[in-house]
């Protein structure tokens, strides 16, 4: 494993080369990655807008042809074959940008194809914390549950889910729900 590059890592509008910062995501990290694809086919010219909101925090972008290439094998689904071609990416202009918002949950895009077969851009995210794995051993069970029970007996902080500083009934019901929901 090895660290990877991301093209872009802070919140904010870039609708320019000029603006990206980039960053570098640790080998070893824990990461989930999805990839937004504008293919209009042989209708050049086409521009789409949208978004896409994560349950976990946005850790940055990927755009750059080498870079998509390059991790395809890393970050994406072993079950996808990617597009290779020397067009690949997003190259952000007035026609052509995303946005990372400031809590990092979602970001907001406009492609526009014009002599390129696709956009392409690799948003890499962490990876959602699961409620009701309360002791974070990363598996929602028994252990979980009777860990909870202990912290809210005695009135641990860490036993307040919802966040509302207090220990009470709410936090009991809540982490009930998100043990059952399942991680």
């Amino acid at each position: 494993a090895v660290d990877e590059v991301l093209n872009h890592i802070n919140p904010g509008l870039v609708n320019s080369s000029e603006l990206l910062v980039p960053g570098t995501l640790a080998a070893g990290t824990g990461v989930q990655s999805y990839m937004i694809r504008f293919d209009p086919g042989s209708n050049n010219g086409i521009t789409r807008a949208g978004w896409v909101i994560f349950d976990a925090p946005i850790l940055g972008v990927m755009m750059g042809r080498g870079r998509l290439n390059e991790t395809d094998n890393v970050l994406g689904r072993p079950d996808v074959t990617y597009n290779m071609n020397n067009n690949r990416g997003m190259e952000p202009n007035e026609q052509e940008h995303f946005e990372i918002s400031a809590d990092r949950l979602r970001v907001d895009f406009t492609m526009n194809v014009t002599n390129f077969p696709t956009d392409d851009i690799r948003v890499v995210t962490m990876i959602p914390v699961c409620a009701g794995d309360f002791n974070r051993d990363g598996l929602a069970n028994s252990a979980d549950f009777f860990d909870f029970l202990t912290a809210f007996f005695v009135n641990e902080p860490s036993a307040d889910v919802n966040g509302d500083e207090l220990v009470n009934s709410q936090d009991f019901f809540d982490f009930l729900a998100a043990f059952f929901a399942g991680c």
